[in-house]
């Protein structure tokens, strides 16, 4: 078996990937409160941003008869095992390949074409071993995480300490522990 029968095998994978998450969000949220009120119509799409060449995994829901988003997640690729192919001709194919079997699993599963421009900036050669292209890598989330919004997805809740019994004041530790008996 070749190095890149072996790849496109392992691409094999994606798709199967992609459906676990979406059935595990529709299953973990889908008619819960999780978010407050109940919500329905939990769907999966994936979206490009071409301005800031970044791809998202977007969750959204039916909640009060309004469409929410309940979760949006830029996505990255890596590919590892860099020092063993530490050839650029055959790690340009690699991630050619890779390119092309997620652009085809995009279109077929979310009718969405995602460019080659989104998927070379997201896709990333690294070596676990040696840290070869991690640093570019760190770069590169550090990079999305300065210039995408952030997203509240949560409501927010103020928690407040309770007020001590104004019965009880000025109390000894011998006489807290006869309280406490």
């Amino acid at each position: 078996m070749t190095d890149i029968t072996r790849y496109e095998s392992g691409m094999n994978d994606v798709p199967m990937l992609f459906a676990e998450l979406k059935q595990y969000v529709e299953e973990k949220f889908g008619q819960t409160d999780y978010f407050g009120d109940p919500i329905s119509d939990v769907s999966v799409q994936i979206h490009q941003d071409h301005e800031d060449k970044a791809l998202y995994f977007i969750m959204q829901a039916t909640q009060n008869g309004k469409e929410k988003i309940l979760m949006k997640k830029l996505m990255q690729f890596v590919i590892n095992k860099q020092d063993l192919i530490n050839d650029d001709e055959i790690q340009d194919e690699y991630k050619h390949t890779m390119r092309k079997e997620l652009q085809k699993y995009f279109a077929q599963t979310f009718d969405i074409k995602i460019t080659d421009d989104i998927l070379f900036h997201c896709t990333h050669v690294v070596s676990s071993a040696t840290h070869h292209g991690v640093d570019a890598w760190i770069k590169s989330i550090a990079h999305y995480m300065r210039i995408l919004p952030t997203i509240q997805l949560y409501e927010q809740v103020t928690v407040t300490e309770p007020e001590p019994d104004p019965l009880v004041i000025d109390i000894t530790e011998q006489g807290r522990a006869a309280l406490e008996e």
